[in-house]
């Protein structure tokens, strides 16, 4: 009898371990974000803290990497080399045209 006692504390506390801290889980994850801190105090843009901010919002170069790609902008092209190269063609197809033309 008194085995089962201890084995029902045990479960108990390891209940109570894992539901707090799935409870301290949840607001880390719902924690506000922090802001930048280069740029948190310098809201406002101004002659002072420009070249932190144009820093901060133009792509990195390896962000850019994609632009190195020929991409062809028809179908029929892609077919067209692909066919040619016997490789396989990629096909993405979006709402709206993706070179932003209207």
């Amino acid at each position: 009898m008194r085995v089962r006692g201890s084995t029902l504390r045990v479960s108990a506390l390891l209940f109570l371990a894992v539901a707090i801290s799935r409870v301290v889980d949840f607001r880390q994850a719902y924690a506000q974000p922090a802001e930048p801190k280069s740029l948190a105090a310098d809201i406002e843009l101004s002659d002072q803290n420009y070249l932190a901010w144009r820093d901060h919002i133009l792509p990195q170069n390896s962000e850019l990497d994609w632009q190195q790609i020929p991409w062809l902008t028809t179908f029929k092209d892609g077919i067209l080399t692909a066919n040619q190269a016997d490789k396989p063609l990629l096909f993405w197809t979006m709402n709206g045209h993706p070179l932003g033309c209207t």
